[in-house]
């Protein structure tokens, strides 16, 4: 014969209490001979469902992380801290203890670009080749045979840049003008010069047009996009026109977030500004991606467009009418770059890029 029993464990007086099926009042107490048992049975038991919580809740994390440093480096990198391990002082005289540095993302290599312009590494010097304007440049940078003239480079803080706030211009001068294919990248150090009035234009990336020079990535105001020559006798000026090549002769950048409002503006002082295209032919599918970054967080997608630039060249960094600021570097690739190779290109660039 099996009698059914309930066992309640009383832990602050660390008793048991047996309990018969029929009748409810305790049938015996019995003292444990040590007072610990049965808590420590308890928090054991606790414990082991904690560690399988844990080790599930882990396992997750692991692969969430996994998901985002394949599709999304840059986003992670903006919430993890990295560099130097931090020094935490205590209030007891002891000596400091040193926190362990965050671990580090293995970022791929940066590809070779097919043209750069380095205020890091100028190359004084007249152009052997003078423009149809027939001017001589105070310095020249070359980069695979071709040069690009304009100003000597200043420096501030030991940072090397081009001072393009006052008319002064990057202007090809030698060799073959770099040509954008179907896929491109184009990067830049830059410092806006500050905007006087919310029309103020800021011409940063210039190429070619047939009635006059396109520019590739500008600032209006606070407002970044792209002004085409050979649209504007066709169409009004305005912000934000849809489609392809067509449209306003300013088209602004849209917020990645697809409701039509213009990208936000940039962040002030030094940014790493990208500008990437994709032009399909077969498809009909034209679409320009801008990135932002800023010294301390790498380049993250900030905009898009549908107008792009393949089969141009570029012709010149800033204009005369519209001077951008200040130039640190520039890159350029005939493919798009991922976004973990724009994360690599911003830590590589660490020694030349401003503080």
């Amino acid at each position: 014969m099996f009698a059914a029993v309930h066992v309640h464990v009383d832990s602050r007086r660390a008793t048991v209490h047996w309990h018969n099926e029929h009748d409810k009042a305790p049938e015996a107490t019995r003292r444990l001979t040590d007072t610990h048992e049965v808590a420590q049975d308890v928090l054991c038991s606790e414990l082991r469902a904690l560690e399988v919580r844990y080790g599930k809740l882990e396992g997750l994390i692991q692969r969430l992380v996994g998901l985002v440093q394949r599709d999304c480096p840059a986003t992670l990198m903006e919430f993890m801290e990295r560099g130097a391990p931090q020094v935490n002082a205590r209030r007891d005289g002891a000596p400091p203890e040193r926190v362990g540095a965050e671990p580090q993302i293995m970022l791929p290599a940066v590809p070779a670009a097919c043209w750069e312009a380095l205020a890091s590494k100028p190359q004084r010097g007249q152009s052997s080749v003078r423009t149809p304007q027939s001017v001589s440049y105070d310095g020249m940078t070359r980069h695979k045979g071709v040069g690009f003239g304009g100003p000597r480079v200043d420096r501030l803080g030991g940072v090397p840049f081009w001072d393009l706030c006052g008319g002064a211009v990057l202007e090809h001068a030698e060799g073959e003008a770099p040509r954008l294919g179907p896929e491109y990248t184009l990067a830049c150090w830059v410092h806006w010069r500050p905007a006087s009035h919310a029309a103020d234009v800021r011409a940063l990336l210039c190429g070619e047009g047939r009635e006059g020079g396109n520019e590739w990535l500008r600032a209006t105001g606070d407002t970044l996009g792209s002004y085409a020559a050979d649209d504007a006798a066709d169409a009004p000026l305005g912000l934000g026109g849809q489609g392809g090549q067509g449209g306003h002769a300013f088209e602004a950048f849209r917020g990645v977030r697809g409701d039509g409002v213009a990208a936000p503006p940039p962040p002030r002082g030094w940014q790493l500004v990208v500008l990437t295209g994709r032009d399909e032919t077969a498809t009909a599918l034209a679409e320009s991606r801008l990135y932002v970054g800023t010294p301390s967080r790498p380049p993250l997608l900030a905009g898009v467009s549908g107008r792009v630039w393949s089969g141009a060249r570029l012709s010149r960094i800033g204009d005369p009418a519209a001077p951008p600021g200040w130039v640190a570097a520039v890159w350029a690739w005939q493919r798009r770059l991922t976004e973990a190779e724009l994360a690599a290109l911003h830590e590589a660039s660490a020694e030349i890029q401003p503080p």
